[in-house]
């Protein structure tokens, strides 16, 4: 009984890391993407690279396994008042079949990250 409980103890531990980790990794390829747009200096550098995307992007574990991660980013125009700046909004989600583990697969907001961002441009 004894060894069976150790056994349940490495394998919740073993599960609880990989989650962890699978969304650590969702969460940097999502904060990765919002770093390149960042330093964008033009719209058309930014729809250049918006319309790469969707796509998948393997990122590679500690473990030495690689595992996909399909990334969308969707921009549209956003007006704040008073500005005198073009400004986009900009979200980048980041799916993964990994994150979610053991949830409910009919609930949608178990497989993914998303990070929203505004980049303003000099009319």
């Amino acid at each position: 009984m004894l060894t069976l409980q150790v056994n349940r103890m490495f394998i919740t531990s073993e599960k609880s890391s990989l989650e962890g980790e699978v969304k650590y990794n969702a969460i940097a390829v999502a904060q990765d993407h919002i770093d390149q747009i960042r330093w964008m200096s033009s719209e058309s550098e930014l729809n250049e690279f918006v319309n790469d995307f969707p796509k998948m992007i393997n990122v590679e574990t500690g473990s030495g396994t690689t595992l996909p991660y399909y990334v969308e980013i969707n921009v549209e125009d956003e007006s704040i008042s008073g500005s005198n700046v073009k400004n986009r909004h900009i979200t980048v989600t980041v799916r993964s079949s990994y994150l979610g583990w053991g949830r409910d697969p009919t609930v949608d907001n178990n497989n993914y990250v998303k990070a929203d961002f505004i980049k303003s441009f000099a009319n």
